[in-house]
């Protein structure tokens, strides 16, 4: 096999997004106030072992995307840092490496602010977003970085 190279790893072996190759770190937190919709951007609880859907205002309580559906009262993965695919994304298509905030017209979904306040930012782009599809590649980082 030497010399070969697969030229779409992401597909490959059954393969779908770049979630179920890449790394993830995800911490286990209850659902608090509302039902959260996997790939949504949540925000930590002021409990601090909750978490709901972020809101519009972009604040330093988001904590990163939630990997499953849950409704109140049930134990969700949230993605805290690491690559998550096909996020659903509002406004300007964004650039490989552009930040991601919290989206100020649509509660759960992220949009590009390259001069977002401080611990705004969910993540960056890994790739360029599909207006299309209103979705992006997100790697969810540390927050106060920005």
């Amino acid at each position: 096999m030497a010399g070969k190279v697969i030229t779409n790893p992401t597909g490959a072996f059954g393969v779908t997004g770049g979630d179920q190759t890449g790394y993830q770190q995800t911490a286990t937190f209850t659902v608090s106030t509302a039902a959260v919709t996997a790939k949504q951007v949540v925000q930590i609880d002021p409990s601090g072992t909750a978490v709901r859907t972020a809101t519009t205002t972009p604040n330093a309580l988001q904590l990163g995307i939630a990997m499953q559906n849950g409704n109140v009262g049930q134990a969700i993965n949230v993605c805290i840092q690491g690559l998550v695919g096909s996020v659903p994304l509002t406004g300007a298509n964004p650039a490989a490496g552009d930040q991601l905030i919290q989206s100020a017209t649509t509660a759960g979904k992220v949009a590009v602010s390259n001069t977002p306040g401080l611990g705004q930012t969910v993540g960056m782009a890994v790739g360029a977003g599909s207006g299309a599809n209103g979705i992006v590649d997100v790697w969810v980082g540390p927050k106060y970085l920005s």
